[in-house]
């Protein structure tokens, strides 16, 4: 994940449950900036639809039934990394931050379904005073290892397989 001002760089690039990885990020601020604090999070989280159906009552006393979508979200695991304290970003001058993390042992892995979904992200924020922050958001992926689901510790039921 690259744009003009943020560079993300993870090993592996793809992520594997109970498993390290290393992360480093790279920050080139557009301005000189003063930032209270810089820290990341990775995030897991699941998305779902589900239908209910809704009834109501006329005024001339029919009955009216419909199906109404609902979309909701849970958020699974958040593991947060504080990086820096309190620094000065000088314009033009990259930054980078280095930090390892175990992704949560048996996921659950990315999974990108239209009923259900579940999203891997890590964000890195650079916390500024009385102005929208600096981030970075990026999606990582996560995937299952076949050991586990052949061995049985993973029900592949949950995962639609």
């Amino acid at each position: 994940m690259n744009d003009e001002r943020w560079r993300l760089e993870l090993d592996p690039p793809v992520l594997l449950p109970g498993r390290e990885a290393a992360a480093r990020v790279t920050f080139t601020p557009p301005r000189d900036l003063e930032a209270r604090a810089v820290a990341a999070s990775l995030r897991c989280v699941e998305t779902y639809r589900f239908d209910t159906t809704e009834t109501s009552r006329a005024a001339d006393g029919t009955m009216h039934s419909r199906r109404v979508t609902h979309t909701n979200h849970n958020e699974i695991h958040r593991l947060d990394f504080p990086l820096a304290d309190a620094v000065r970003l000088v314009a033009g001058q990259p930054e980078t931050w280095r930090f390892n993390f175990e992704v949560p042992a048996l996921g659950p892995a990315t999974f990108e379904g239209t009923e259900l979904r579940c999203d891997w992200t890590l964000e890195v924020k650079v916390d500024l005073p009385m102005r929208l922050d600096e981030r970075l958001t990026a999606t990582v992926p996560v995937a299952q290892p076949t050991a586990l689901l052949k061995a049985g510790v993973v029900a592949t039921g949950q995962y639609g397989l």
